[in-house]
This record gives C-alpha cells, sequence and structure tokens, in this order.
C-alpha cells in the first residue's frame, strides 16, 4: 500500500488546504439553513455535517497533539446548538491545523492504517475536509469549484491505494478477472483496480463475511475489461460520489464501472 510519505502529489496536501476547506465549509453554514438537506450524505442536513466535519477534526488534533499516544483517553466534544456550529468548525480546524504545523511528517502517531506517521493525517484530512467541503457545496446547489489538479489526483491515489484498499488482517482477497483502468487525462496518472470478494470471519464472530471488493493493480493493466477516463477532479469526485457521471467517460464493459462504485460506497461515507 502507498505509504503517506509516498503520496502521489505530496506538496498538494498540507494544513493550509485543511483550513481553507474547513473554513470554507463553516461559511456555507453561516449562509444556509442547518435543516438543509446534504443528499451526498444520506439523511444529514447541514448541521450535521458541519458537526461531522468538527468531530473528525477534534479527534485528529488531539491524536497529533498527544502523539504517539492513541485515542484511549480522547474525550468526545458535546454538540454545541446549532447556531454555533460553524464557530465551532472554524475553532477545530485551528487546532487541527496548529497540532499540524508542530509535527513532522515522519512524526511517528496513532492512526488506523498501516501508516503510523503523521504524514498518513495530513493526507487524510486534506481529503476529508475537501470532500465534505464539495458536500456543502452540492447542497447548498452551487458550481463545484476547481481544485488543483496535483490535490485531485492525489485524491484518486488515496482512494485506490488506502480508503477501499486496507482489508483487514483477518481477511482474505479472492481476485476475479475483472479489472478497471483509471485514467486522469489532464495529469497522465493512471491506476487499475481489481474487483473480487473479500472473504473471513471477523474476530469474536461466528459468522463469515464474503462481500465484493477491490485492491490496486501493481502494475496498471494495458487491456482492462472496463477504462474510466477524465480529468483528476471529475475522476476524484466521481470515485466519492460527489461528481457527475456524465463527466467520466467509460469504454469497455461498464458494468464493472458500476461495481467499483458499490464497493466504494460500501467502504467509505
Amino acid at each position: 500500500m502507498l505509504n503517506s510519505m509516498e503520496a502521489l502529489y505530496p506538496e498538494a496536501l498540507g494544513t493550509p488546504q485543511i483550513a481553507a476547506f474547513a473554513n470554507s465549509l463553516a461559511d456555507l453554514g453561516d449562509r444556509h439553513a442547518p435543516d438543509l438537506n446534504v443528499e451526498t450524505c444520506g439523511t444529514w442536513s447541514m448541521a450535521d455535517l458541519l458537526w461531522h466535519l468538527t468531530e473528525v477534526q477534534s479527534f485528529w488534533a488531539y491524536i497529533i497533539a498527544n502523539r504517539p499516544s492513541g485515542p484511549e483517553s480522547y474525550q468526545q466534544p458535546d454538540r454545541p446548538a446549532d447556531s454555533a456550529l460553524a464557530a465551532a468548525l472554524r475553532a477545530a480546524a485551528a487546532k487541527l491545523s496548529t497540532a499540524l504545523d508542530a509535527a513532522d511528517a515522519s512524526d511517528g502517531a496513532w492512526s488506523w492504517s498501516d501508516d503510523h506517521t503523521v504524514g498518513f493525517s495530513i493526507r487524510r484530512q486534506t481529503h476529508e475536509a475537501l470532500i465534505h467541503y464539495i458536500d456543502g457545496i452540492l447542497a447548498a446547489k452551487q458550481p463545484i469549484p476547481q481544485i488543483a489538479k496535483k490535490l485531485a489526483a492525489d485524491g484518486v491515489d488515496e482512494m485506490v491505494h488506502l480508503m477501499i484498499a486496507d482489508l483487514p488482517s483477518w481477511a482474505s482477497f479472492v481476485p476475479s478477472n475483472d479489472v478497471v483502468r483509471l485514467e486522469a487525462h489532464d495529469t497522465g496518472d493512471a491506476w487499475a483496480m481489481r474487483l473480487g470478494r473479500l472473504t473471513g470471519t471477523p474476530p469474536g464472530s461466528d459468522e463469515a463475511t464474503d462481500v465484493p471488493a477491490a485492491i490496486p493493480e501493481a502494475d496498471v493493466v494495458d487491456q482492462p475489461g472496463c477504462t474510466l477516463t477524465a480529468s483528476a477532479q471529475d475522476l476524484c469526485f466521481w470515485l466519492w460520489g460527489r461528481g457527475n457521471d456524465l463527466a467520466v467517460t467509460a469504454v469497455g464493459d461498464v458494468t464493472l464501472s458500476s461495481r467499483l462504485r458499490e464497493i466504494i460506497a460500501a467502504n467509505t461515507q
């Protein structure tokens, strides 16, 4: 798996972007009703979206400030009134930025992945804040802004190598012959995902798991079952379920693209 310290475009990541996306979402919260539906997050409202990112950034600010200790002593903050949610998000973003700025990316830090460095949090929280800012933009019926191509390409890379490829230790991947190739025409980057199934029995459970899954191919496949081509931004947002299907060109067995999106949806929020 690609380590966060080897991110595709590390210069596109960092605390300025994390704070900018969080503060921009807070601005949207100030301008729109707290009960505005955020369709890309199921039944969430704008208030729920603001609070979710506040919780996430508060948690990771604690993790980085107390590195390399884990979250055992973390105390979740109480949710404030809707009128105070935007301010709470700005405060959480500032706290996370302060913690990250005081750390080195190579410092040891707890995480849920195999990468136990501050660099993991820098990368993950950049994309977390970006995607939820886009959730707010879509809820407000505003056009999606252009983001840096390098950041978008790294978002695709993170999805491929981390978000759906980080299989639990108890599981086995049973590969199929189906491969989806992803191409970002504006950056020249390409990735490939092999579809299959995740099988095994979770610890403490008597019930076996057998669900669709996908893992990255070590080499980009020249003759995949399906090729998806778009700009890095459109490809990134499509993978997250926040993009326009018409912006992505599919060649080959298009049912494979639907299967890939279903796998992603089942493993991400």
